[in-house]
């Protein structure tokens, strides 16, 4: 397995596909998904002929090779030096108040069901209060994460992230053509800077975002010579980042099996759903969806090779809860190659 970190070198836009307008003012994601990381990672080893695109596409969908992320990456600076701390995002009952960390406390399993979190009709949640916390109590899906040491979560070990931007001006781009339109110009909100916040560490302004990947060892191993150190382009409007990679023999993260068992899992990467044609099912790619607590949001990329944009997800964000059932084989919708990239989870215990 290789550890791939990216260490931003200036300004990042992490967006949707929206075509960027002057009556509207987009705002980078704090984080990116795994369209972008993976996205990125397999850009540059096609660029530098490690790998083919369409064996890269072929490799993702049958899982020999395999993304795991995204996780957070700090660098901490201590009595005993320099240390790097990793990060997953913590679960949805976790709240900012008064600039402390809170649990909130979760309904039961009867509760969810009377609030109607079960087999849905559609994929937003009932507009009533999953969580009962302090007035002043808020978050959002990457506020608050937790650290990942010696093979488990330390869940007593959380860290919030704050975020910094910067409004930037340029003209509108029709991004098919990649051509710049007449007369038009627009604003949107760069990531200039990133700051985790650890009670056990203190404060890192040195963040990044880091993937893991499994597959065939010897392009693992061309990986290794080819991409450490170097310069790859990460997210939309020239940003870019350095690759910093590392072997590891095995994931520092429990993560669950492709079909894992019936349960409750914490959505590290987005997980994608879809409503079962003929049936109230909620499907994932991996498993059937019982209940889930979180929100549910449109993931989507850049298809750099057809000069398209990647059709639209609905999934579950990153720190959701889900209870899944396992199903003998994914439907169709999940075919392609992509849907593979996300639906990193992690096994979690819900009262209740």
């Amino acid at each position: 397995m290789l550890n791939i970190t990216f260490w931003p070198k200036g300004p990042l836009f992490f967006g949707g596909v929206e075509e960027i307008g002057g009556y509207s003012r987009p705002r980078s994601l704090p984080v990116p998904t795994m369209y972008t990381v993976a996205g990125a990672i397999l850009a540059a080893l096609v660029d530098r002929g490690v790998i083919d695109p369409e064996l890269a596409a072929e490799e993702v969908r049958s899982g020999t090779l395999k993304f795991f992320g995204v996780f957070l990456k700090a660098r901490f600076l201590g009595s005993e030096g320099l240390s790097e701390r990793r990060f997953i995002p913590a679960p949805v009952d976790w709240l900012l108040s008064g600039g402390s960390v809170v649990r909130a406390r979760i309904p039961s399993s009867g509760s969810l069901k009377r609030l109607g979190i079960g087999y849905l009709d559609s994929l937003e949640l009932p507009r009533v209060p999953l969580i009962t916390p302090s007035k002043d109590a808020r978050r959002g899906p990457y506020d608050i994460w937790v650290e990942v040491s010696r093979g488990s979560v330390q869940w007593d070990r959380f860290a919030a992230l704050r975020t910094e931007y910067q409004v930037r001006t340029g003209f509108e781009m029709d991004r098919s053509k990649k051509t710049v339109k007449r007369h038009t110009l627009y604003s949107r909100e760069f990531l200039i800077g990133l700051r985790v916040r650890s009670p056990y560490w203190g404060v890192s302004t040195q963040v990044g975002f880091e993937c893991v990947v499994d597959g065939p060892t010897d392009l693992l191993e061309r990986t290794l010579a080819i991409l450490q150190g170097e310069v790859v382009r990460l997210g939309g409007e020239g940003g870019s980042a350095e690759l910093r990679l590392s072997t590891g023999r095995q994931l520092e993260v429990p993560i669950a099996a492709s079909q894992p068992r019936q349960g409750w899992y914490l959505v590290v990467s987005h997980l994608p759903l879809v409503k079962e044609k003929g049936s109230n099912r909620l499907l994932s790619p991996r498993g059937e969806v019982e209940k889930f607590i979180g929100p549910v949001m449109g993931v989507t990329g850049w298809d750099a090779r057809r000069r398209t944009p990647k059709p639209l997800i609905a999934a579950l964000a990153p720190g959701s809860l889900v209870k899944l059932k396992p199903i003998s084989e994914p439907p169709a919708t999940f075919a392609e190659w992509y849907y593979n990239l996300f639906g990193t989870l992690l096994p979690a215990s819900v009262p209740g």
